[in-house]
């Protein structure tokens, strides 16, 4: 599941940030690639701590669960400030609150879960593959296939339901794995996954709504 978070990102961000050398992508600011590190920090310590486990090396994946808290303050502080900035400066359209807004939010919620929940292996590591879900929707926006659906006003709405469940397809094939293997689905995918999938019905049915754009308009004011 690990390695699948990190191919949707890396399907996402390839040509604009990790090989943009390869493309023509513009030049990025220094506080863009802070927030690409960051994130990425949180993709690859996700892949080394599900490793350790794999292997058998607990006491590890344990010291390291503390630098794991350092980056998920960090994702959340630096991630919160980008967005808000760009949204500000209407680099961002303000709707995109309501999808890397919330995004921010449940990743805490999880996150947080995770940690109170670490001396229950099966659920943790479920809670962290569902925070970690919160921060792939802004790879899936980026994937070729649907980027010209966020140009048109006709198309979004289009193109948010697909970049939602391009970025729940590891929830889906955790879901279905639980089932085959242990002929059951743990509850950690089955309450955290519909808490997760909740909140991406309900941005799309009002992010668009008059009352999530006075909403936004209220918080631009507040942080300007």
């Amino acid at each position: 599941m690990a390695i699948l978070a990190a191919l949707i990102v890396v399907v996402g961000f390839g040509p604009s940030y990790y090989f943009k050398e390869l493309t023509d992508a513009r030049e990025l600011r220094l506080s863009v690639h802070f927030h690409g590190l960051v994130f990425s920090a949180w993709i690859i310590l996700f892949i080394v701590q599900a490793f350790l486990v794999r292997t058998g090396n607990v006491s590890f994946h344990r010291k390291l669960g503390v630098f794991g808290v350092v980056i998920a303050a960090a994702l959340v502080i630096v991630g919160t400030t980008v967005l808000t900035a760009r949204v500000q400066t209407h680099f961002y359209p303000p709707w995109l609150l309501a999808i890397s807004g919330v995004d921010m939010i449940m990743f805490t919620a999880f996150f947080v879960l995770a940690i109170y929940r670490r001396t229950s292996s099966d659920i943790h590591k479920r809670l962290m593959l569902l925070t970690t879900l919160t921060i792939l929707s802004a790879a899936v926006l980026r994937w070729p296939m649907l980027r010209p659906m966020f140009g048109s006003l006709d198309t979004l709405t289009t193109g948010t339901i697909w970049m939602y469940i391009g970025a729940d397809i590891p929830l889906l094939a955790g879901v279905v794995y639980d089932q085959i293997i242990h002929g059951k689905v743990n509850k950690a995918y089955i309450w955290g996954g519909a808490a997760l999938v909740a909140s991406q019905v309900l941005r799309i049915a009002f992010y668009q709504s008059e009352s999530w754009g006075a909403l936004t308009e209220a918080y631009i004011r507040i942080t300007t």
